[in-house]
């Protein structure tokens, strides 16, 4: 049934737009013939060469050769414009049916009772005191960054926190401080509006009443000595933490070099302490005789081995004094000069 409703309406439609296209060419052309008359063995030149001219112009190519042939152009144009609008597709006539049809109805994740939803999810997972204590104080400190301020709690995440924001933005006490700097705010951009609306007179008595609640000298004052003090504290605590950073590179380099040393020979295997040759077990004995004889007595024990300097002789006698237990020869020996 609907399908023969459109095509009777279609027809109908395109009927009428050719009576009317048909009506209009026959009344142009007749006004064209009207010229033609002129052009009898009775008529003027000028009507004979004005309708020579306009039955041998192209008017189809867009030249005008004389004024009725660009009228002739213009009209043919005009036509042509016409008819794009003169055929007008109608709405569609539906049925209640294909109306029903028509309409995409979806009850995906539908909420028939919204408070009972909200409460069921309060009493699923509520936010407990501590959470919206820590919740706040991340806030105060990160802002709008929930992924961040999630990080701080357990159980919960970011989307949570976005909800329990929009949720409490406006009633809960912990965001007080944002509402009156809201308002504030609110209410300074509605001054300074009015201000404009005002005349100059009105800019100049609020500029006073801003003049008269800005902080007094001494209050600047105050301030700009607590930013100096607190600018004071973090280049001393800079400081602190960059001398204990060198301190510590200190120990770590010095710790270096002395695994870097020498280690102490504790046997006739290791390597002495000074440059040179190791000492053999000869110079070992000698050594410890002239310990016994001289005590510590380095310049007599040195000319005694005769093959070891004074440095050689001390510095052996530091690096073996507790792994051959050199002191208690030097005191069996009663002592003698210190090196």
């Amino acid at each position: 049934r609907n399908i023969k409703q459109r095509e009777f309406w279609r027809v109908r439609f395109v009927k009428a737009a050719n009576d009317k296209l048909a009506a209009k060419e026959t009344k142009a052309s007749s006004r064209k013939a009207t010229p033609a008359g002129f052009g009898t063995p009775g008529g003027s030149a000028r009507g004979v060469g004005r309708n020579r001219g306009g039955a041998g112009g192209d008017l189809s190519a867009g030249v005008a050769r004389s004024e009725y042939d660009e009228m002739q152009i213009i009209k043919a144009l005009q036509r042509k414009e016409e008819l794009r609008h003169m055929i007008r597709i109608p709405d569609m006539i539906l049925d209640s049916e294909d109306r029903r049809c028509a309409v995409f109805d979806s009850r995906n994740g539908l909420i028939e009772d919204p408070v009972r939803a909200m409460r069921l999810e309060n009493e699923i997972k509520p936010w407990t005191p501590a959470e919206k204590k820590i919740f706040h104080e991340k806030f105060n400190a990160y802002g709008k960054n929930f992924r961040r301020i999630a990080q701080h709690l357990e159980r919960r995440d970011t989307g949570d926190c976005v909800m329990y924001y929009y949720k409490f933005q406006k009633t809960d006490d912990g965001f007080r401080g944002r509402r009156r700097a809201a308002a504030k705010k609110k209410r300074a951009y509605a001054d300074a509006k009015r201000a404009l609306a005002f005349n100059p007179a009105s800019v100049e008595a609020q500029r006073e009443r801003e003049e008269r609640s800005a902080p007094t000298a001494e209050a600047r004052l105050e301030r700009a000595a607590l930013a100096a003090a607190n600018k004071a504290a973090k280049a001393k605590a800079r400081a602190e933490k960059a001398a204990k950073a060198k301190a510590k590179a200190d120990a770590k380099d010095e710790n270096a070099a002395k695994e870097d040393r020498p280690k102490t020979p504790t046997t006739a295997a290791s390597t002495a302490a000074h440059k040179g040759p190791e000492w053999t077990d000869i110079e070992k004995t000698k050594f410890i005789s002239g310990l016994l004889q001289y005590g510590t007595d380095f310049v007599a024990i040195s000319s005694t081995i005769r093959t070891r300097s004074l440095d050689a002789v001390t510095q052996f006698y530091r690096d073996n004094r507790e792994s051959m237990d050199l002191d208690s020869f030097a005191a069996a020996a009663g002592g003698g000069e210190g090196a």
